[in-house]
C-alpha cells in the first residue's frame, strides 16, 4: 500500500443524469499517498455552457461560473492528475458516471474509468449505521467539514473518512489491493489551461464583493454637498430600477449612473438618498401583506448590498414598519405595467409559494392569472424572460439577450405581479 497514491475526488452536477444531458459545475480532487499526506491539490468550477440545475443544493450560479473554464479545458490536467494513481469517491458510481461521459466527450474513446468508494467501503466496514450520507459519516468519525455540497470540502471530508476506513481494516488485519484501479488514460491533444486560469467558490466570493462595490465606487468618485438644483431623481431611479431588474449592476450601468449624477452636479450624499428612497420603496413593496418572507429578506440584503447601504437596511425596515398602517393606500406593484405582456421562464424556480417550491407549471398559472401571456419560448416578440438566476446560460437567456429581450430576476417578477413568495 505504501507505493500507491490516491486522489480523493468529488463533483458538483447540474442533475442526475449524464445521458440526460446534465453536466459537472465543479470538481475537486486531494492527491494523498498511503500515509494520508497531501501531495496536491485541485479545485475548480466548470461552466457547462447550459443552465445550472438545482441551484439551492449545490450553491453554484451562473455567475459564478461565466469565467469558469469548460471541462474540456481541464481535463488534460485532470488526466495528468489521475493517471499513474487511484480514484476515490464516495459514491463512486455517481461521481465516476460522470467523469467516465465528460473524458469520452472530451478524448472521444470508450473509456471507464474505475475507482474504490468509500460508501461501499464504509457499508462492508460498519454494516450497522443507521446512514451512509457523507454528513452523517462525518458526524460518527468527528470529522470537520464547513460546506457539503462543495466539490472540494466534499473531497476534504472524503479523504478523511477513506483514512479512518484504511486504519480500521489494517486493525483487522485487512489490506487492500487497489491495483485493478490504477488509472491509465491517453493524454489529449488540447492545450492544458493554467492554474491561474481555474476559478474556485473562493475566486467567485472576492469577484462578487468587487461587483457589490461598483457603486459604492461610483459615490467615492462623486463630489461632497454640490448644493444642486432640480435632481433628475424619477430619472435617476427609473435608471437603477431597470439596471437592478436583474439584481446585478454591471460595469456600463454603474457608468450610467455616475454619468447622470456628474451631468447634474449630484453630491454622494445626494445619490445615498436616492439610493435610501429606492430601497425604502421596495421595503414598503414586500410590507404590503405585513410580513416580509426569508426569499423577501435576502433580496432587500441583496439589493442594499448594491447600493452601498446595507449597514441600513434592518433600520430602514423597523422605520417602516411602524408606518405600516398606511400602506394598504399606496401604489404597491407595478402590475398595471405588465398586464397584457408576453412572459417566458427559463430554469428552476427558486421561490416558494405557501411552503411549497413553484415549479414551471405554477408559475405560469400565477402568471396568466395576473393577466400576463404565457410563452413557451423566446423570441423577438418576447416581452420579459423571467430567471432564478440572473446570468443563467439557459438556450432562452442567451436569446434573450441577442433579442434586447428584458431579463426580470424571479423576486422582482413576483413582486410586479403582487404574488407574495417565501
Amino acid at each position: 500500500m505504501r507505493n500507491f497514491e490516491y486522489v480523493i475526488l468529488d463533483v458538483e452536477t447540474t442533475g442526475f443524469s449524464p445521458k440526460m444531458g446534465d453536466k459537472i459545475i465543479e470538481l475537486g480532487a486531494i492527491v494523498i499517498n498511503s500515509a494520508g499526506d497531501v501531495l496536491e491539490e485541485f479545485e475548480t468550477l466548470i461552466n457547462p455552457k447550459r443552465d445550472l440545475g438545482a441551484t439551492w443544493v449545490h450553491k453554484i450560479t451562473s455567475e459564478m461560473v461565466k469565467d469558469a473554464p469548460s471541462f474540456k479545458d481541464i481535463y488534460n490536467q485532470l488526466i495528468d492528475l489521475l493517471n499513474g494513481r487511484i480514484a476515490v469517491c464516495h459514491n463512486a458510481r455517481f461521481d465516476l458516471r460522470f467523469l467516465n461521459s465528460e473524458l469520452r466527450q472530451s478524448i472521444q474513446q470508450n473509456i471507464e474509468l474505475l475507482g474504490i468508494c468509500t460508501l461501499d467501503l464504509a457499508k462492508e466496514v460498519y454494516p450497522n449505521l443507521p446512514s451512509y450520507k457523507l454528513g452523517s459519516l462525518a458526524e460518527y468519525f468527528d470529522i470537520e467539514y464547513s460546506n457539503l455540497h462543495s466539490a472540494y470540502e466534499d473531497a476534504k471530508v472524503t479523504k478523511h473518512l477513506f483514512k479512518h476506513l484504511l486504519e480500521e481494516l489494517k486493525s483487522e488485519g485487512i489490506e487492500l489491493d487497489p491495483t485493478e484501479y490504477i488509472v491509465a488514460i491517453p493524454t489529449g491533444s488540447s492545450d492544458i489551461i493554467e492554474k491561474k486560469n481555474l476559478v474556485r467558490r473562493l475566486d467567485y466570493e472576492a469577484a462578487k464583493t468587487a461587483s457589490e462595490n461598483r457603486l459604492s465606487k461610483m459615490l467615492r468618485r462623486l463630489p461632497n454637498n454640490t448644493n444642486s438644483t432640480n435632481l433628475p431623481i424619477q430619472e435617476y431611479l427609473n435608471i437603477l430600477e431597470d439596471a437592478l431588474s436583474d439584481r446585478v449592476i454591471t460595469e456600463n450601468e454603474a457608468s450610467k449612473l455616475f454619468e447622470l449624477a456628474r451631468d447634474y452636479d449630484i453630491s454622494k450624499e445626494e445619490v445615498i438618498e436616492i439610493h435610501e428612497e429606492y430601497l425604502r420603496r421596495l421595503i414598503r413593496v414586500y410590507l404590503f401583506d405585513r410580513i416580509i418572507s426569508n426569499s423577501e429578506y435576502e433580496d432587500l440584503e441583496k439589493v442594499s448590498k448594491i447600493l452601498g447601504i446595507h449597514e441600513k437596511l434592518n433600520l430602514m425596515i423597523d422605520l417602516e414598519k411602524t408606518d405600516i398602517n398606511g400602506l394598504e393606500n399606496r401604489e404597491v406593484n407595478s402590475l398595471s405595467e405588465v398586464e397584457g405582456k408576453s412572459v417566458c421562464f427559463t430554469g428552476q424556480l427558486i421561490s416558494n409559494f405557501r411552503g411549497q417550491r413553484i415549479e414551471r407549471a405554477f408559475a405560469q398559472e400565477l402568471a396568466l392569472g395576473k393577466g400576463l401571456v404565457i410563452k413557451k419560448s423566446v423570441t423577438k416578440k418576447l416581452d420579459i424572460l423571467v430567471v432564478a438566476d440572473p446570468h443563467t446560460q439557459s438556450s432562452k437567456a442567451k436569446k434573450a439577450r441577442e433579442y434586447g429581450v428584458k431579463i426580470i430576476a424571479e423576486p422582482v417578477f413576483w413582486k410586479m405581479i403582487g404574488v407574495s413568495v417565501e
